[in-house]
């Protein structure tokens, strides 16, 4: 949506999904749970669609992420499927601890606007 971003345009979930190649029921279900926090805004009926507003555009992918995911995938070891033990931590911990927060740094380095206007 980003990449095809132009002010008034609506996305459609039909043509998002086919072009993206997700289930159409799957990708309704995320684009209503970014309309209710805040991420996109939609127009209901069969001419309506989600958008990003022009305050929306200020948000990073990383805002998309802690939406629909929260931060728990930042609390979980890899190699167990339970949150973090700073006691006893596991033989990947400070690797991944890097990992994870030079990803997290990546995806919030850019708001959606800077994506539009380096595209």
């Amino acid at each position: 949506m980003v990449s095809h971003h132009e002010a008034g345009k609506l996305f459609k979930v039909e043509e998002l999904s086919t072009e993206l190649q997700i289930p159409k029921h799957f990708l309704a279900k995320v684009m209503l749970d970014l309309t209710k926090k805040g991420i996109l805004s939609s127009v209901k009926g069969p001419r309506g669609g989600f958008y990003f507003s022009d305050i929306q555009l200020e948000f990073t992918p990383a805002d998309v992420i802690f939406a629909l995911e929260n931060d728990d995938f930042l609390r979980t070891c890899i190699m167990e499927i339970r949150p973090c033990d700073l006691q006893k931590t596991c033989p990947f911990h400070n690797k991944y601890s890097v990992i994870k927060q030079e990803i997290i740094s990546g995806l919030q380095c850019n708001t959606f606007r800077d994506l539009i206007s380096t595209s």
